[in-house]
């Protein structure tokens, strides 16, 4: 506020005072405007005055842990702020991220911005002027800050004398493609110098040499038609921009906590609030709350500022960040129960069956077939069965008979009414089309089935020799630890298997499992090795202390619990001692799945340490590809700590096959000794870069748990990966569950978030198995499954299908300006794509257009019609975002 207070006092005082840069974001006028409520209009004059700069931001992010549709909001939410104000400055200003996205030049592009000005990423010799391209052909002129953005701070408090000029006009030159050169005059934690247009004003500059007060958006100008008239030609720097960020890059596993509150969140707006709202809109005229979807943008973004998502602030700023996202989630949280509650009454008319009526949504544009969790309020007993609506019977299997439930409604008109109602969890396999719904009918069923799956055999014991298993031991059928050590051993015939259609997993001795991918043969050792080193690090930087600790390793003890088989899954717990910490380690394995489903709780009580999970890498021959904002990236196999988004591919080049890692909210990986490293937490006590700054909340004391996912894949031809980025992007975006006239708020979303004790409360008599009358999981393999998924014909339930499923939708939400829907969606891949997206007939669309990101109209796309609804054909280049506004 004191900062703003003197720059105002100084536009309005000072004539020679030209012009302030506001760091090319919006929110410190947000916050001087809560305390200095009189000011917007001087902020408006200055503004159509040329003396200051708004936007294009929000605020300044970091690119790497905000989600790739956060960028857009943050640019789409900082412009139209500045608009209210006069209008935004067009300069893509990023001085200070911790590197910066590839798709970057796109996305500024997106938004008709032709430039980005930064101090870090790129290397020295490409200059102070290059181009910046991204990996679909987009380009912007960089200018790079060599002597970073306070290279002008220097200047004499009072007289300034020619040879200051001089020395800077030496030391800037000689990187420069052009005749104008840039001075910053000012820096972090400083405050403007009140008197820096009087001493330009004043100033004696030697030779022919001009200085001017100037502005961010004139610079460029001059520097663009220069290049432009006289045909300078500009080295061209391609991808993402990381040179020289290696001490800041354990940012992104500082404050874990606050990366997966940060996964949830935007998980919880982008996939769930917003598309809901936007299908309350187009399906029944519901308003849409545009003002509440972008109060919680706001919360979110204002958590997005790099120091702040980073974590590499003050205990006072990471509490600050708790406390916005335990508002986002309430703001979220209610706009999802509104519209859920909406969406679930309307579409539920869809479906006219006995029973209670549980509505599925699926947010992505992947068709999907797999084990959801549900939570159902009503009259339950000790078993359910479901009907699609095809009338077809689906596998369920009671988890959690929590009896009677206490609640209330709040009506619209009357008085609040108190009720008292049975509540039950179950899982359930559904089938869902992309970015569509299908209802189901829930009934209490009768007997139980006959039999104890519990007893589990494989059916497919013949499987390339492996043989026939016998039902899982209890645990008074294992055997005592052995004298004089702390470990449980196992004997190798005794160590514990699932297995379902496509995976074979073994839980071994350490607690770590082994994966055998059915279709390729290919056996995967060492998934899941904890691992536990000092960190005498900080914020910033990882620094190892003492030899790491793993599972296994004298001094640690294990003790694997019975596995529990189940019709829809397989689940085990591990209990574990390692370095001081106890583990409890969950693998889940869903019938059908390709994924082996991971979760590791603990109670973090130490300090100054670093926990991951390792995976070991059985192939000397690899690539690595990463989740990245709008593509999935290719990087080197070697270096320090990388970022990631939804999941990490490591690729066998020899063959094409390999795993993939998925997470939730655990942005770091690492390629060590072999492994694929994930880190789990980091626990420091201090902010480093300068200064003594003891901080407490960074050493994430108390409960943790993280999730994630192991993928192995072999090659299918036309499919990247095997598909395995798709299941990445499943075990990230949840199926929804809707119960039609009832919401008690969130429930546990997978069978990973249920306490191990609540399944062993029921035994598995109490399943209805369908088609089935067998218990156990049918091991049949599935070879094929994937390309006939993705070939399967629309569904009428489908609102909108995007072919291939490869394809990335980002959003899905109503227009800005206009009276229309916006669909988002991009290839992540190096290669081109002939593409269909589909309309459900119940959206009645009109025209498809093709957009800027900024939603601006480009062209008009010809639209097909069949008895589905609408669909257009397009070609999708490399690496290309594609914004599509449907008219209905």
């Amino acid at each position: 506020v004191s900062l703003l207070d003197t720059v105002m006092d100084r536009i309005e005082e000072d004539p020679n005072f030209k012009h302030f840069h506001l760091d090319g974001q919006m929110v410190p006028v947000d916050d001087y405007v809560q305390v200095r409520e009189h000011s917007r209009e001087l902020f408006h004059a200055a503004n159509i005055a040329g003396k200051i700069a708004l936007g294009p931001w929000y605020v300044q992010p970091d690119e790497f842990l905000a989600s790739a549709e956060a960028l857009v909001r943050n640019l789409q939410y900082g412009i139209l702020k500045a608009e209210e104000l006069g209008g935004a400055s067009y300069i893509g200003y990023i001085p200070d991220s911790f590197g910066h996205i590839a798709q970057m030049p796109q996305l500024l592009q997106g938004f008709g911005i032709t430039s980005a000005v930064s101090g870090r990423g790129i290397e020295a010799h490409y200059g102070s002027e290059a181009w910046w391209e991204g990996p679909d052909g987009s380009r912007v002129i960089f200018i790079f800050l060599s002597k970073w953005y306070c290279n002008g701070l220097d200047m004499p408090t009072d007289h300034v004398p020619s040879h200051y000029w001089e020395r800077k006009k030496h030391e800037l030159k000689p990187q420069a493609a052009t005749s104008h050169l840039l001075l910053m005059n000012g820096c972090d934690h400083t405050a403007p110098d009140p008197q820096v247009g009087s001493k330009i004003a004043s100033g004696q500059f030697p030779g022919n040499t001009r200085v001017v007060h100037s502005n961010m958006d004139d610079y460029i100008a001059l520097v663009e038609d220069e290049i432009k008239t006289k045909s300078i030609n500009l080295r061209v720097r391609q991808g993402e921009l990381r040179y020289q960020v290696e001490g800041l890059t354990n940012t992104l596993s500082n404050k874990i906590t606050q990366k997966q509150a940060n996964w949830r969140m935007q998980i919880l707006l982008e996939k769930w609030a917003e598309p809901l709202e936007a299908i309350g809109w187009a399906l029944t005229s519901r308003k849409y709350d545009r003002d509440t979807i972008w109060y919680a943008w706001r919360l979110l973004l204002e958590n997005h500022p790099h120091d702040s998502i980073c974590g590499c602030s003050s205990q006072e700023v990471h509490r600050d960040v708790d406390n916005r996202f335990a508002r986002l989630k309430e703001v979220a949280t209610h706009l999802t129960t509104m519209s859920s509650m909406h969406v679930a009454n309307a579409l539920a008319q869809y479906r006219r069956a006995s029973g209670t009526r549980i509505l599925v949504m699926n947010p992505t544009n992947i068709p999907r077939k797999e084990v959801i969790l549900v939570s159902m309020y009503g009259q339950g007993g000790s078993a359910v069965s479901a009907r699609a609506s095809t009338g077809e019977v689906v596998l369920c299997q009671m988890i959690q008979n929590y009896g009677s439930h206490w609640s209330y409604t709040l009506p619209s008109v009357g008085f609040r009414a108190p009720r008292t109602e049975g509540h039950f969890v179950f899982a359930m396999e559904v089938t869902v089309p992309s970015l569509g719904f299908e209802v189901y009918a829930i009934s209490n069923s009768g007997q139980p089935p006959p039999g104890n799956p519990q007893n589990f055999v494989a059916r497919d014991a013949s499987f390339h020799g492996i043989e026939e298993r016998a039902p899982a031991r209890t645990a008074g059928d294992r055997k005592p630890k052995p004298a004089g050590g702390r470990r449980k051993l196992l004997e190798a015939a005794d160590e514990f298997h699932m297995e379902n259609e496509n995976l074979r997993v073994t839980i071994g001795k350490n607690g770590d499992a082994t994966v055998v991918h059915k279709t390729t043969l290919k056996s995967y050792a060492g998934v899941n090795v904890l691992e536990d080193v000092g960190d005498g690090g900080d914020q910033y930087a990882f620094r190892r202390t003492g030899n790491a600790n793993t599972l296994g390793i004298a001094g640690s003890t294990i003790d694997i619990k019975p596995v529990k088989h189940f019709p829809t899954h397989s689940i085990v717990e591990v209990q574990a001692h390692m370095a001081g910490i106890n583990y409890k380690i969950i693998y889940l394995l869903l019938k059908g799945s390709r994924r082996l489903d991971i979760r590791t709780e603990f109670n973090n009580n130490k300090h100054n340490h670093r926990v991951r999970a390792l995976f070991a890498i059985p192939f000397g021959n690899k690539a690595v590809h990463a989740d990245s904002q709008f593509e999935v990236i290719s990087r080197g196999s070697s270096g320090g700590a990388q970022p990631q988004n939804r999941f990490t591919i490591v690729e066998n080049t020899d063959d094409k096959g390999g795993f993939t890692v998925a997470n939730r909210g655990l942005p770091e990986y690492q390629l060590e000794g072999g492994n694929l490293a994930i880190t789990l937490i980091r626990s420091t006590d201090r902010i480093g870069d300068w200064g003594h700054f003891p901080v407490s909340t960074a050493q994430e004391q108390g409960y943790q748990a993280m999730e994630y996912s192991f993928i192995p894949f072999g090659h299918v031809p036309g499919i990247p990966f095997g598909g395995s980025d798709v299941e990445g992007r499943k075990f990230n975006e949840r199926i929804l569950t809707m119960q039609p006239e009832k919401w008690h708020g969130f429930v546990p979303e997978t069978l990973l978030d249920v306490e191990p004790s609540e399944l062993s409360a029921f035994s598995t008599e109490n399943a209805m198995y369908g088609q089935s009358s067998s218990g156990s999981m049918d091991t049949t393999a599935n070879a094929g499954g994937l390309e006939k998924a993705l070939g399967e014909p629309l569904a009428s339930n489908s609102l909108v299908d995007i072919r291939p499923s490869f394809l990335s939708l980002s959003t899905f939400k109503k227009a800005q300006e206009r009276e229309s829907l916006i669909v988002r969606f991009y290839n992540p891949y190096d290669l081109e794509v002939d593409a269909q997206i589909h309309f459900s007939v119940l959206l009645k669309v009109k025209q498809v257009h093709k957009v800027n990101i900024a939603e601006q109209r480009e062209t008009q796309l010809g639209i097909s019609r069949n008895e589905d609804g609408t669909y257009v054909a397009m070609q999708v280049p490399k690496k290309k975002i594609i914004t599509l506004e449907i008219e209905l």
